[in-house]
């Protein structure tokens, strides 16, 4: 409906896609092509629909990449051991796998940390844990999952910070100088001893050498320790652990 004095199109108060319905006119597009194309950007095919449809994707896409770099900071750790573990039998991703019972998708998930294994069920994390000296890995490198599972929650707690009211991870229990070795390992490069003689497997193709954090989340995860330290030595007794 035109308005009397200014020529300009009134639109309903309401409609299906938000403030305005899909029928009405702005300046010679409907509403939703207004709305849709000064949100998401225009559509290759150019159809109304389409283009909000692929603008909910593309935002979607966006969402899901942020929350795999996130995720990524929760599992990096684990993941590397839990690969370190299958080269020292040696196995593919495929033949391990296989063995362990779980698709090729989930398990490539848990060695490039985009499903933490700390996620795991407890039963299905004891499991893993007994599984996988049973294939063939080295029990040594195995029993280094804890220390990195300890090292990906620190992390974690860096890169996407808990909800007030969740403890942080350094003051639930007194860390072990293995969950230390790994955060270096995750900063600087730096294997733990355990690891530091054993021969460099062969790979196919480019491969990372190290948990290596990206220099991004190592600044924030400095920011976010200098800042805890602060805070915790505000909090009194409660705060001792944190502090340490």
């Amino acid at each position: 409906m035109v308005g009397p004095v200014s020529g300009q199109h009134e639109l309903p108060a309401q409609g299906p896609y938000g403030r305005y319905s899909a029928s009405s006119v702005v300046g010679g597009k409907s509403a939703l092509e207004a709305l849709t194309s000064r949100t998401y950007g225009r559509c290759s095919c150019r159809n109304t629909h389409c283009e909000y449809e692929c603008g909910i994707r593309r935002r979607t896409r966006a969402g899901e990449a942020m929350s795999a770099a996130r995720t990524q900071g929760m599992g990096l750790i684990g993941g590397f051991v839990l690969r370190t573990s299958r080269e020292s039998i040696p196995r593919s991703q495929e033949e391990m796998a296989e063995l362990l019972g779980v698709s090729v998708a989930t398990y490539q998930g848990w060695e490039a940390g985009r499903r933490p294994i700390s996620n795991m069920q407890g039963a299905d994390l004891l499991g893993l844990r007994r599984r996988l000296p049973g294939v063939g890995a080295d029990p040594d490198v195995v029993v280094l999952l804890d220390a990195a599972m300890d090292a990906d929650r620190v992390i974690g707690a860096a890169l996407a910070p808990p909800r007030p009211g969740v403890p942080h991870p350094l003051c639930e229990w007194v860390h072990t100088r293995d969950t230390a070795h790994m955060i270096a390992w995750a900063v600087n490069g730096s294997p733990p001893p355990i690891l530091r003689c054993r021969p460099v497997p062969t790979r196919h193709g480019p491969a990372a050498s190290a948990p290596r954090l990206s220099p991004t989340e190592r600044t924030t995860l400095f920011a976010h320790l200098r800042e805890t330290a602060e805070v915790a030595g505000r909090l009194g007794a409660g705060g001792s652990l944190l502090h340490r």
